[in-house]
């Protein structure tokens, strides 16, 4: 069974096909116009790059209990599922108190002795931030 890419391959290989592409671009005005899309892909992307960081960094570095709690999280090396279940125990009534649970091994505990489908996940989350002393 005969692809594009086999063809392609078969025909001079991709090295010659890209060679031919840039030479016919260069033989016409063609090449600034890639020189600046190409050129245009890249501030692009390193812009996009510049407003990740600067996001996650405003976000760290807020003065706020979401803020804490996640320093709280990258310190103890929490998954984003960690992080996200942990989450859950606070934030849907009480998010202003979600660093509770850094420093209280009964909020965890509560959790993993109910009767949810994620008790055991509870569990475990408890043993990894306060070891034996999870409730």
């Amino acid at each position: 069974m005969h692809t594009a890419h086999g063809l392609l391959f078969a025909s001079g290989g991709l090295v010659r096909t890209v060679s031919l592409f840039v030479n016919r671009c260069m033989s016409r005005t063609g090449l600034g116009f890639l020189a600046v899309v190409v050129l245009a892909v890249a501030a692009l992307w390193l812009g996009l790059i510049l407003v990740e960081r600067t996001r996650r960094y405003r976000k760290l570095t807020s003065q706020t209990p979401h803020a804490l709690f996640l320093q709280l999280c990258r310190a103890h090396r929490l998954t984003r599922a960690e992080r996200q279940l942990l989450w859950s125990v606070h934030a849907p009534a009480h998010p202003d108190q979600c660093c509770h649970s850094f420093i209280d091994p009964r909020v965890l505990g509560r959790q993993a002795v109910s009767s949810t489908p994620l008790a055991d996940d509870y569990a475990a989350l408890a043993r990894k931030l306060f070891g034996d002393r999870a409730g």
